[in-house]
């Protein structure tokens, strides 16, 4: 498929830096015009992966089309490792869908030091995690390809702050 025609799906990440730490990050997406039926799934997210919990979101996700906001039910399921919701559609969605949401840093327990790292958590002067713990699947189940971009919004962050992914730093862009 011609990279040109490839839908976008962008993600936008703003952490906020309170109290000497990164206390919440606002994560807005748009996906361009999914089409999604009503009771199809929206998303899912990864409740926990080998006991890791998804990151608290704070008053819960906002789904959005060209018709507003789309309301949504939940259902949950688990296979091996990996406990997932999944976001239902309770209408047809019309044009692109965005959801926003504010997820708050993993505590971990005082002396804690084994764990796969994937959850997001707040280090020294930084925080580190990765998306399976704070990002929700979009298209998984149909394979959907996309023109992907993120952009950091850092202007809650100490000056010299860098947004890094594994494929680079600052605003990235990507099939």
């Amino acid at each position: 498929m011609n990279e040109k025609n490839l839908p976008f799906f962008n993600l936008s990440l703003r952490p906020v830096w309170k109290d000497n730490k990164i206390g919440f990050m606002d994560v807005n997406i748009t996906v361009e015009k999914p089409c999604i039926a009503e009771g199809a799934e929206l998303c899912a997210i990864n409740l926990n992966t080998v006991t890791i919990p998804f990151c608290d979101i704070q008053d819960g996700m906002r789904f959005y089309d060209d018709n507003g906001e789309i309301g949504f039910t939940v259902t949950e399921n688990e296979a091996g490792h990996v406990k997932k919701a999944s976001y239902a559609a309770c209408r047809d969605t019309l044009g692109n869908i965005s959801l926003k949401y504010r997820i708050l840093p993993r505590i971990q327990p005082e002396n804690y030091k084994s764990s796969p790292y994937f959850d997001f958590v707040c280090e020294e002067g930084c925080a580190n995690g990765a998306g399976l713990t704070f990002l929700p699947l979009i298209g998984e189940k149909d394979e959907i390809v996309y023109n992907f971009n993120l952009t950091w919004d850092l202007k809650e962050m100490p000056a010299g702050t860098r947004g890094l992914w594994c494929r680079g730093e600052g605003d990235i862009s990507a099939v």
